[in-house]
């Protein structure tokens, strides 16, 4: 997994590594800001987005502030599982 450029704090690579396992344990539904900030043992949302910003930054993830569990990690391919609906 490639780390953030300027990569300086162990938690951006945790909050990047998070995200890339609950997509694929929830067929690409990226987590929301609160099950971040809880699995990554941050205390505040602002804290959570000023960290994903950083991701952003870095061009490792995208978000579309318009939809719910917004998160895109960059060139990640999700598909859903067989039996689960389409």
């Amino acid at each position: 997994m490639p780390r953030p450029r300027n990569y300086d704090r162990p938690v951006l690579y945790e909050i990047l590594a998070y995200i890339i396992q609950f997509k694929m344990d929830n067929d690409g539904l990226a987590p929301s800001v609160r099950e971040l900030m809880s699995a990554c043992g941050l205390s505040t949302i602002s804290a959570v987005t000023y960290n994903l910003a950083r991701l952003e930054e870095a061009g490792l993830i995208e978000r579309k502030f318009n939809t719910p569990r917004c998160i895109v990690v960059v060139g990640g391919e999700w598909r859903m599982s067989e039996g689960k609906g389409a």
